[in-house]
């Protein structure tokens, strides 16, 4: 499989290790993993920079949205790199009952119980992104709904998602 590093996308290693979201180091034009305390370089054809083990190379993409790094607190910072103030709004939402995420291996994580090393990259959860979608429809032998609304629809569902995905204990629909 011909891989193509692209920003935002997250892959898995050879080793099964996952990697991203990559993001383009401008200088060199090689891509690098957000989040990655090793700060390992990839080429764009997704072989390890500097390295001739196999098992650091990129073997696959994951399938997702890529990730901007707006999406992903823009660039973390470690927690011996933040500020005063920055250190004291995640110490003030833990102790709020807020969710404290980690970056590992690309991937926030959900902590319990946060120990707040120098190297170690936090954030508080974001909320998540609600979305309402409306879908109207006309039934017959069998039904088929559509974004939009005409005079032949008889009917309209609604529901909600949740960071993208539909939340159906909120699926209601009416008659039109």
């Amino acid at each position: 499989m011909k891989i193509s590093v692209q920003e935002g996308k997250r892959y898995v290693l050879a080793n099964g290790e996952f990697v991203g979201p990559m993001f383009e180091y401008k200088v060199s034009g090689h891509y690098y993993s957000l989040g990655d305390v090793k700060k390992r370089l990839w080429r764009p054809d997704g072989k390890r920079y500097y390295n001739c083990f196999p098992s650091g190379n990129i073997v696959e993409e994951l399938e997702e949205p890529p990730i901007t790094k707006e999406d992903s607190m823009s660039e973390p910072k470690q927690w011996q790199h933040m500020s005063p103030e920055e250190k004291g709004a995640l110490l003030l939402a833990h102790h709020e009952g807020k969710v404290i995420e980690v970056l590992s291996k690309g991937i926030w994580t959900k902590l319990l119980n946060p120990r707040w090393t120098a190297e170690t990259y936090y954030r508080v959860k974001p909320e998540p992104v609600v979305k309402t979608v409306t879908l109207y429809g006309e039934g017959g032998v069998g039904w088929a709904f559509a974004e939009w609304e005409d005079e032949d629809h008889t009917a309209c569902i609604t529901f909600q998602t949740k960071d993208g995905k539909p939340d159906w204990s909120t699926l209601k629909g009416e008659d039109l």
